[in-house]
């Protein structure tokens, strides 16, 4: 391989690794500074391997303690890319979770492994060794780097794959799915590289598993309601129009509208603050109600909500809605007026099924005014 093309390669990694992290500079939660410390680490090994290229371009044996640095800096950022790779995911499938002290050092136990053995090589050979020509060669424990390397990615993709399987949420299920994908190019790279030594191809495969995610931090901004968490109308519109246009068994498909009652009444009483505390509780009483049914879940607007329930309790589900949300401080407790309506081939557009739901649900409202 020309070793030029793969130094402007590096260069063009560098960059695009430099605007991500630009973008993501104002962001301040954790699992935003773990994806910035992966892109940071990726950035770093690109450096590595930009200068790795043009250090090999020079068969001088002066060059050869620079090229001992290189390659045991870059063998550590690789390990530690994929550790915070690691970290980022956890955080992602259990965001409230708090590891203990002992948990936290078995996770870097093989990191730290990786930084002994890469800095010791450059005086053993054992990762690698550079010959008086500047020429370099694995060793013949080069080995161990792969398996810490990808043990941690591989970790990081058997995790969200497992979620996946068990989520029914449909937005969820896709995050898992993208997180669990993440591991297809840095594995293909890094292959390529283990059997070319000189075709520096893991950091760009990184390279760009990481803009993708990136993208899907993105639009997962876009269709996620920023109070609740919940899909926004955004999304909720997007899977409709693909249940519209799929031809996927409808037969069992309910469209649910839900509204919360006397909401202007907790606003005008209470304040909008508490407003917002009442939507996030109906939010997360809907996600426990959902969790282990076949749902999606989103916020329509303001007070009101959706699910599109694919099964045949739809009366089991009505239930549980009926039943009183409590709530703290003064507020008593919230009910919820919902109605729904039973998918229909007739429906030639989503406004018709949502104006049926929208119809039952008003019904049910008006009933409980004059009881």
């Amino acid at each position: 391989m020309d070793l030029r093309l793969a130094g402007q390669d590096c260069l063009i990694c560098v960059l695009i690794l430099g605007f991500i992290l630009y973008k993501l500079s104002n962001r301040e939660g954790t699992s935003d500074r773990l994806f910035r410390l992966a892109v940071w680490g990726t950035l770093l090994y690109c450096i590595m391997d930009f200068l790795w290229v043009y250090v090999n371009s020079f068969p001088v044996g002066a060059l050869r303690r620079l090229n001992l640095v290189i390659n045991a800096w870059g063998s550590i950022q690789v390990v530690q890319m994929a550790f915070c790779w690691m970290l980022y995911v956890q955080q992602r499938l259990q965001p409230m979770r708090r590891y203990e002290r002992r948990e936290r050092l078995l996770y870097a136990l093989p990191l730290l492994v990786e930084i002994f053995l890469a800095l010791v090589s450059m005086e053993t050979g054992w990762y690698f060794s550079v010959d008086a020509n500047n020429v370099c060669t694995h060793g013949s424990w080069h080995f161990i780097h792969f398996i810490i390397a990808y043990g941690y990615v591989l970790v990081s993709a058997v995790q969200p794959f497992v979620k996946m399987l068990q989520e029914s949420d449909y937005a969820k299920k896709q995050e898992y799915r993208i997180l669990a994908s993440f591991i297809v190019v840095p594995l293909f790279g890094g292959t390529i590289e283990a059997f070319h030594p000189d075709w520096p191809a893991t950091g760009p495969a990184v390279m760009l598993s990481l803009a993708w995610i990136y993208v899907g931090m993105q639009e997962h901004q876009v269709s996620v309601d920023a109070l609740t968490q919940l899909n926004n109308r955004w999304r909720l519109r997007t899977y409709l129009s693909d249940i519209f246009l799929g031809d996927n068994d409808k037969s069992n498909l309910h469209l649910i509208m839900i509204d919360v009652d006397s909401f202007k009444r907790i606003n005008d009483v209470y304040g909008h603050i508490t407003g917002d505390v009442a939507l996030k509780q109906v939010a997360a009483r809907l996600s426990k109600i959902c969790a282990g049914r076949r749902c999606f879940l989103a916020r329509y607007g303001g007070d009101e909500f959706v699910i599109v329930y694919d099964g045949i309790r739809i009366s089991v589900l009505m239930e549980e809605l009926a039943e009183k949300i409590p709530m703290t401080d003064d507020v008593t407790a919230v009910t919820l007026s919902f109605g729904y309506a039973k998918y229909d081939e007739r429906y030639t557009t989503i406004e018709d099924w949502l104006a049926v739901a929208d119809e039952h649900m008003y019904v049910n409202k008006q009933a409980k005014k004059f009881r």
